[in-house]
């Protein structure tokens, strides 16, 4: 699907600038002047945030039910830069800290229902391979979790307001 793609190339495009990465060329720090390192620098935490509510809108839509969809999730990240050197691995793992819950449990879904074992093992083990070590994992672990459990606990609040409708006055 077109749009997938367009969505995919934004995203890929964007986590290259922030993996210092931009034409085929890795970011120069030293290179860079004293005034563009600073800059840069501040802006990351915001730059990361904003490219993981990017990614969070974009598993948001896809539906993990849907072969297409859960390879494009799966191959999203296989399109970012190499993460090699530990400030990248740290901007990786803050990204992946970035993601929102519901978008974990759709990538966590992604991964259990795709029907090649090895293709989503691949890129569950590349996905958390960039991280700097459990860091990532753990994070998106309690999240999915989280997202469960606060599920569950609204399904089942939803079933007792079933069970025990309020009375309107008047009765």
């Amino acid at each position: 699907n077109e749009e997938i793609l367009n969505g995919m190339a934004l995203i890929e495009q964007f986590a290259s600038q922030l993996l210092g990465v931009s034409g085929g060329g890795e970011y120069n720090c030293l290179a860079a002047s004293d005034t563009v390192r600073p800059l840069r620098l501040l802006a990351l935490p915001l730059a990361i945030e904003y490219l993981g509510n990017m990614i969070s809108l974009f598993i948001a839509i896809l539906d993990p039910e849907k072969q297409r969809d859960r390879i494009a999730m799966m191959s999203l990240f296989d399109r970012f830069p190499q993460v090699t050197t530990l400030h990248q691995r740290r901007i990786f793992t803050t990204l992946v800290k970035s993601i929102a819950r519901g978008a974990c449990y759709i990538l966590s879904i992604a991964w259990e229902k795709h029907g090649h074992v090895s293709e989503a093992e691949a890129s569950y083990n590349s996905f958390f391979g960039r991280c700097i070590g459990e860091e990532g994992r753990q994070y998106f672990t309690k999240e999915v979790d989280d997202f469960r459990n606060e599920s569950a606990r609204r399904l089942i609040l939803g079933d007792l307001m079933l069970l025990n409708p309020s009375h309107s006055g008047g009765d």
